[in-house]
């Protein structure tokens, strides 16, 4: 079974060194490598020889590390999975779901229940927000000229547009940036 995507690993160095003191060095790479290996596959494959390969170890390299490394992760009806990893994989997916959750309820509560793109230069209604004379943003070409007040009024212009599209009031007219403010 493919598990859902999860970005990154939980990684905890304490616990990862006291598992493997005195340990040599090929059996900790080869340890850390099964770990990475089973976070993005789900589950390892049971024959020895396929996990030497998921490795890259050699024969000897093999030889010295799977005696120590094997009791980590034992057969299931999966495969082999190392049991604490899963632990973290189930709580990385708690966790997932409940800033998903949270970021559900949060845009229904800013957007309402029928989102729809807003004209704040985000989505493709960019040009409403753009010099017509040139593909410029307004507020760079208030700044080109070297006048604060002006770019002020450019952004207080642009907020009141999308203030007047969120509303879902008329068209805000065309903004010519020739005028002094």
């Amino acid at each position: 079974m493919q598990p859902k995507t999860l970005f990154y690993m939980p990684w905890v160095p304490r616990d990862f060194r006291s598992s493997t003191i005195g340990w040599p060095l090929v059996a900790k790479a080869v340890y850390r490598e099964l770990l990475d290996a089973q976070w993005d596959m789900g589950s390892l494959p049971i024959d020895p020889q396929e996990l030497r390969s998921i490795c890259g170890a050699s024969e000897s390299e093999w030889t010295k590390a799977w005696p120590k490394v094997a009791s980590k992760f034992p057969e299931n009806s999966h495969g082999r999975q190392n049991e604490k990893l899963e632990h973290h994989r189930a709580s990385s997916m708690q966790l997932l779901e409940k800033r998903r959750n949270a970021s559900e309820v949060a845009n229904r509560a800013r957007w309402g229940t029928d989102p729809q793109p807003i004209r704040n230069g985000s989505h493709q209604s960019q040009s409403l927000y753009k010099n017509p004379k040139s593909s410029e943003p307004l507020k760079g070409v208030f700044q080109e000229r070297k006048n604060p007040k002006a770019a002020e009024n450019a952004e207080a212009a642009i907020a009141m547009a999308r203030i007047r599209d969120k509303l879902k009031m008329a068209e805000p007219a065309e903004f010519d940036t020739d005028i002094p403010f």
